[in-house]
């Protein structure tokens, strides 16, 4: 399998759009996977700073109102993980799941640690460090004026107070802290394992979703927690090699504000 796309064998399809936050984990490794499969698609950005994702148009595709969503033709596929098993089907080339029972239940069991503790960890990190600086970035009343508009009141009101309340340093030490026996795991894991890869030797879908966790933290200024990690670290690098990692990730301009982007002096236009 090669390491990434060229744009020969990127595979035309007018039908996938992909519902999105640019600078999201999930939708981060969605665009992962696709592009490691060559897959072309469309782009429809949701502007989560303006409460669309709680609007009609959008929660009528996805009733929970989270990011991001695939519609391929008539089909809409909700819930990151799920998308990424149902493009891997859908396109059987370029495989992103091992090809023995064994290797698919530790890339499972991997997905769901993504999902069941890594993301709810680094949930933390962001809210705390990057999405507590909105009201700063476009001002207090833009924010409140968009949440206003939100159809569902009630949890854009949730959501507001806890953006505008105090960054809470125990929480963001306990999440920090709470990455420490994951990433040890880790660490075990790809020597168990064999490498390069979490799955041995096969590149897959565990390791684009550990990887969308593990590119937040570096953008919130937490490499510490796998400094010293070896095989951590050189996976890591190895990863960052693929082109499809590079294709995905969020570029400066649309990535949060936070420890490695400081909030503008000037207000951010409101659009």
């Amino acid at each position: 399998m090669m390491d990434g796309p060229s744009g020969k064998e990127i595979r035309e399809s007018k039908l996938i759009k992909l519902y999105q936050i640019i600078d999201s984990t999930c939708c981060m490794k969605v665009r992962f996977g696709l592009a490691e499969k060559r897959i072309a698609f469309d782009s429809v950005i949701v502007k989560s700073h303006q409460f669309e994702q709680m609007r009609d148009d959008y929660r009528a595709l996805n009733p929970y109102g989270f990011m991001p969503t695939l519609v391929d033709g008539e089909n809409v596929i909700i819930q990151s993980s799920v998308i990424q098993e149902y493009l891997d089907e859908r396109f059987p080339e370029h495989p992103l799941r091992p090809a023995t029972p064994t290797g698919r239940a530790k890339m499972r069991e991997w997905m769901r640690c993504e999902e069941e503790f890594l993301f709810k960890l680094v949930g933390t990190l962001t809210f705390h460090l990057m999405i507590k600086l909105r009201p700063q970035a476009y001002g207090l009343e833009q924010i409140q004026a968009w949440a206003d508009e939100a159809p569902d009141r009630a949890r854009a009101a949730i959501y507001l107070k806890g953006m505008t309340a105090p960054s809470d340093p125990v929480a963001v030490r306990e999440a920090e802290q709470g990455f420490i026996p994951h990433l040890a795991r880790l660490e075990k894991q790809l020597i168990a394992g064999g490498g390069p890869w979490i799955c041995g030797a096969d590149f897959s879908l565990a390791d684009i979703s550990v990887a969308s966790i593990v590119d937040r933290l570096e953008d919130l200024g937490r490499t510490f927690l796998w400094a010293d990690l070896p095989q951590v670290t050189a996976w890591y690098a190895r990863i960052k090699d693929r082109p499809a990692f590079a294709s995905a990730i969020a570029s400066p301009e649309d990535r949060l504000w936070g420890p490695n982007k400081p909030v503008p002096l000037a207000a951010v236009a409101s659009t």
